[in-house]
């Protein structure tokens, strides 16, 4: 019984230590994206409606619309880019030591776009994402 209690734990204990060395750490795989252009946009938004007598008025109010968010992350296989806060066209670029990528996609408010680099050679990688004005870019490795 001693014995395999012995085992069960030395097994138990080989076990979690396979999978610590498997596990991934999924923000390395994180592309740090920094903006290099482009404005805030103003939208004109109606307000509360006013009532006088006969006669209706609409107010106008300036509104700041959400900031363009573009989170980008990367395997071996695809790039994988999420878009929020954007409505319009999108390009994107990625250049490198083993070949180039680009895609043109459409977001509607919020968006995903995957992008195959499988048959890319191992090197770095720029990537540079155009929504409208604005522009982001990065830089990733692919170790195969």
């Amino acid at each position: 019984m001693k014995k395999l209690m012995f085992v069960s734990m030395v097994l138990m204990v080989c076990s979690s230590m396979m999978f610590q060395l498997s596990a991934q750490d999924y923000l390395e795989d994180w592309i740090e994206l920094s903006r290099e252009g482009g404005t805030t946009r103003l939208t004109g938004a109606k307000s509360m409606m006013s009532t006088s007598s006969a006669s209706y008025s609409m107010n106008k109010a300036s509104v700041v619309a959400a900031p363009v968010t573009v989170e980008a992350s990367s395997n071996s296989e695809v790039v994988t880019l999420a878009v929020y806060n954007y409505r319009g066209a999108g390009w994107v670029e990625i250049i490198g030591e083993g070949g180039f990528r680009h895609s043109f996609f459409q977001v509607y408010d919020m968006g995903m776009e995957v992008i195959n680099i499988s048959d890319l050679r191992n090197g770095n990688y720029n990537i540079r994402i155009t929504l409208g004005n604005s522009i982001f870019s990065g830089s990733f490795k692919i170790n195969k």
